[in-house]
């Protein structure tokens, strides 16, 4: 055995990771496909998460498309994991029955299978009934604006 695979062989053993550059060139549900910057090779199902073991409580960042990212290799040569992002498409957050979601058309948030969007639109709704006998009745098409621009922040 040459000297050079006897050191290969060695670095190998005793490392536990491999951080390499590369680019997202395809996102599905919890992984992605990247290219390394470092050299040819594609790396297939990069998990989001180091403990993919954990699907209920959990922060997920989904990388963008053509974006750069950190990832690291496992001594396997083939698992790896996203360590860091240049850009991300959307973020997503679950505590017990809480749950966040931001991405470029905007975010929701939901607890307990309760929807803030739907809560304040149905809100929005029943103030709109409301009718005053005496005095100034309330302003239906301010509230109805009110509730459109809320639906432009909420998704």
């Amino acid at each position: 055995m040459s000297i050079k695979a006897v050191i290969e062989r060695i670095v190998k053993e005793a490392v536990v990771l491999t951080v390499l550059p590369g680019s997202v060139v395809k996102v599905e549900n919890e992984t992605c496909t990247v290219e390394s910057d470092h050299d040819t090779t594609d790396y297939f199902e990069v998990s989001f998460n180091a403990l993919v073991e954990n699907k209920n409580d959990r922060i997920q960042l989904t990388p963008k498309l053509n974006s750069k990212v950190v990832l690291g290799v496992f001594p396997n040569g083939k698992d790896a994991v996203l360590l860091s992002y240049s850009e991300v498409e959307k973020v997503y957050l679950k505590i017990e029955s809480t749950e966040f979601e931001a991405d470029a058309d905007g975010y929701s948030v939901k607890r307990n299978n309760e929807d803030l969007k739907t809560v304040l639109n149905d809100y929005i709704d029943e103030v709109n009934k409301i009718i005053v006998v005496n005095g100034t009745t309330i302003n239906v098409a301010a509230t109805t604006e009110i509730k459109e621009r809320l639906n432009q922040i909420l998704k």
